[in-house]
């Protein structure tokens, strides 16, 4: 598991919720840099292009992963949100995903971003990284005036329609 990436990526792929899956990961992340590193880096891909209507668990697995409390939650949070340089190819972070997101691929966008609300509201850890961080407080207040302003709109084309995401706007801003 620790040295076989295929092995680790079919795992995530098939992961839809299985509690088994989670905790499995959470123990193999657990104080483990580079497990860690893989971990994110094939969420993040998951993340970027998968379906949307397939983004649910990698997101839930994220948040999961993110909430770890050990010493390298940081870590594993600044990649998420601001994405992982490589030599070969990198990872956008969620706020990246965000921003590409935004014109065609909204419903993409707004699942990104209600996966943050639950972090920032779960995680202290994380709502601390993003409220010292000028750059990231930065992209998340321009994340949530996007979402403010597609609610207002109406949706556009790829939200999945206003009433299912209403409820949202009132914890959005929070």
């Amino acid at each position: 598991l620790f040295n076989r990436y295929g092995y680790l990526k079919k795992l995530i792929e098939e992961a839809n919720q299985s509690e088994d899956t989670k905790r499995l990961l959470q123990f193999c992340c657990w104080e483990n840099p580079l497990f860690s590193h893989a971990v994110l880096y094939e969420l993040l891909w998951q993340i970027a292009f998968a379906y949307t209507y397939e983004l649910r668990p990698y997101l839930d697995l994220l948040l999961y992963i993110l909430c770890i409390e050990d010493s390298w939650q940081t870590h594993r949070i600044h990649k998420a949100l601001k994405g992982i340089p490589d030599d070969h190819s990198s990872r956008d972070g969620l706020f990246e995903t965000i921003q590409r997101s935004k014109n065609h691929y909204q419903k993409r966008a707004y699942q990104c971003i209600k996966m943050l609300v639950s972090l920032f509201s779960q995680c202290g850890a994380a709502r601390s990284i993003m409220e010292s961080a000028g750059d990231l407080k930065r992209r998340w207040t321009w994340s949530v005036e996007w979402l403010h302003d597609e609610l207002e709109r109406g949706g556009g084309g790829g939200g999945g329609g206003a009433g299912h995401r209403t409820p949202y706007n009132t914890t959005a801003g929070s």
